[in-house]
């Protein structure tokens, strides 16, 4: 059985997103809910859904990361570590993060 390894949050501006991820970094699980105006509620919602033992959870959001007492670090960041892992073999000249849209070339 493959173990929750990491949950990734974003805390956007409409909605809240989850990925899970287990210890080969293979996405097992996608969660994504609008939060109408209460990501707090939302997220904690999620969270109540997911096994969360021994796994390393990482937020991301441009305002309400900091709402969390968990470890942030910004979308660019966020995408940037997710295409470094999903596309290893992969040159990319240009990553481009503007609020909910992500542009690769």
């Amino acid at each position: 059985m493959k173990r929750t390894k990491g949950i990734g949050f974003c805390l956007g501006a409409a909605t809240v997103s989850a990925v899970v991820v287990d210890d080969q970094q293979n996405i097992v699980d996608i969660i994504q809910k609008v939060h109408e105006g209460n990501p707090e509620e939302t997220f904690l919602t999620i969270l109540d859904e997911l096994d969360t033992r021994d796994a390393s959870i990482l937020v991301t959001g441009r305002k309400f990361r900091h709402f969390v007492a968990l470890p942030t670090i910004s979308e660019t960041e966020a995408v940037g570590y997710a295409l470094s892992t999903t596309h290893t073999g992969d040159h990319l000249d240009v990553l481009v993060t503007a609020g909910a849209e992500s542009f690769i070339a």
